[in-house]
């Protein structure tokens, strides 16, 4: 049996993730940092190294529960209790993240996400929503929130957006402060411009959609306007 603190300093766990990274450790050693110490007669990396074996590894250990780890020697409640909630976060992570990459993104489904985020504030708002080849969001950000009498805009500012996120495709979404949904004959004269620059630059833009109390206009749903968005 060798203690931790017998091996070189570079070998032991915590001092090797300090210098290179958690990512260069081996399973054994992550669960080793989590784990902390072991007890009288058996160092925390044999501990760990018995765990890992015994569940054929971390995806085998990451099914267990609280009630399994306690009843290994060395694992005291609360490591147990520390490497279930890991294990529960990480699966709320993956869910998470399974429930982005099936999202659809389309207008009626930003109208729903964004309209409560909105509904409170009294400024005009504009939002730049970045899409990639997937169809997927990469970037969000509000781009302007304006006087109830104006907002400061800019087509250069949008574009250089696009162009750090290497963009495919994007929405805008537009307040007003009256909360009505109706686009003025500005938004309508600067969506038109705002997509014949996308084509032009060859991100187009998916759709503008306004949202106000009573519902959301979508450019891309409405022929009045003649745009093609």
């Amino acid at each position: 049996m060798s203690i931790i603190k017998e091996l070189p300093e570079l070998d032991r766990p915590r001092e090797k993730a300090l210098r290179y990274g958690v990512s260069t450790l081996t399973d054994t050693e992550l669960l080793s940092i989590v784990l902390g110490s072991g007890y009288h007669g058996e160092n925390v990396r044999e501990i760990s190294n018995n765990i890992i074996e015994h569940y054929q590894g971390l995806l085998g250990l990451s099914k267990t529960d609280y009630y399994d780890l306690i009843k290994f020697k060395g694992v005291k409640q609360s490591k147990a209790l520390i490497l279930s909630s890991i294990f529960e976060i990480h699966k709320r992570i993956s869910i998470k993240e399974q429930q982005n990459e099936e999202e659809i993104v389309n207008s009626y489904n930003l109208y729903k996400k964004y309209y409560p985020i909105v509904k409170d504030d009294t400024q005009e708002i504009i939002i730049l929503v970045i899409l990639n080849r997937r169809k997927r969001i990469v970037f969000e950000t509000t781009l302007y929130k304006g006087t109830e009498n104006d907002v400061i805009f800019s087509y250069k500012e949008i574009y250089r957006y696009l162009t750090i996120h290497r963009a495919h495709s994007f929405y805008l979404i537009h307040t007003h402060p009256n909360k009505e949904s109706k686009p003025s004959r500005k938004d309508i004269v600067f969506t038109i411009e705002l997509f014949r620059r996308g084509e032009q630059m060859q991100i187009p833009m998916e759709d503008h959609i306004i949202i106000g109390d009573d519902g959301y206009y979508s450019f891309k749903e409405s022929k009045k306007n003649n745009i093609s968005c």
